[in-house]
């Protein structure tokens, strides 16, 4: 039976066309068990900005380079009755999930115009998840997480952006999808007050202090050199106001925005 080669190029061609991102990998902790799974942050990435960019009016060389906001963080399911079964069955109980993703915010041309801006970014719609892994919220899964999956990708796509075919993307990533808990997890701040401000209870409770607004001054880098400091001594018994609620150290590089107090990014599950 002959073989109709013309025909065959073509339907590789079709595969490649719709393969739109690399192969889900399987997640395995330290002892060889399989925790999860996720995919390429950079190709996922990457085809949303492609998509987005293909839907906008064309975009000329000049306006080259983009760069391309994003948001992204980590978010544990938690005890919420809307995601759990009943009786807390083992296997169907989403209890110990552990979500990673990103949303566009943003892509500003070269002379930074917006030719796109998400205007509803707090839809489900917009989330693009990464990782879904099975483990409790705690600070060593945490940082497993950050260690193994977020921060090797993370620091590729900052360093060397998206090459798309109408030229090169600059990536500018914002940390800000987080619940209260879970950015006490990254910054390491576990004992302050707020995760973004090194305020203290008594100027929270202040309501003068908090009519006259007040700065995102927590910043990641100060932790970490706070921790080195503190590190070298027996840090927990220095005086809270001395390490700033530092209780352990962080897991991000980059500096926590916001902190949800609610699980509203969660619905992706749906």
């Amino acid at each position: 039976m002959r073989t109709d080669r013309s025909k065959l190029m073509t339907n590789e061609i079709y595969r490649r066309e719709i393969t739109l991102i690399d192969e889900i990998e399987i997640v395995h902790d330290p002892e060889g068990f399989s925790i999860g799974t996720c995919i390429s942050y950079h190709s996922i990435l990457k085809l949303t900005v492609e998509r987005l960019i293909s839907t906008l009016v064309p975009i000329s060389i000049s306006q080259y380079p983009l760069t391309v906001k994003i948001s992204d963080g980590l978010v544990g399911s938690g005890s919420h009755r809307t995601y759990n079964q009943q009786n807390n069955n083992p296997v169907l109980c989403t209890k110990c999930f552990i979500l990673f993703g990103f949303k566009i915010l943003s892509i500003a041309d070269t002379l930074g115009n917006n030719v796109f801006y998400n205007h509803s970014p707090n839809s489900s719609f917009c989330f693009r998840q990464v990782a879904l892994i099975a483990l409790k919220e705690d600070y060593n899964n945490v940082h497993f997480i950050m260690d193994k999956i977020v921060n090797p990708q993370t620091d590729q796509i900052l360093v060397n952006g998206l090459s798309l075919i109408g030229g090169h993307i600059q990536v500018d990533i914002v940390r800000s999808l987080f619940d209260t808990k879970m950015a006490g997890l990254l910054d390491g701040a576990g004992g302050a007050s707020c995760q973004l401000c090194t305020a203290s209870d008594e100027e929270i409770k202040s309501i003068d202090w908090v009519r006259s607004g007040f700065p995102i001054n927590r910043l990641i880098s100060d932790a970490w050199q706070l921790f080195d400091e503190v590190n070298e001594d027996d840090f927990f018994k220095l005086p809270s106001k001395q390490r700033l609620g530092i209780t352990h150290k962080p897991t991000s590089d980059i500096n926590i925005i916001a902190a949800s107090p609610l699980h509203a990014y969660l619905c992706v599950f749906r």
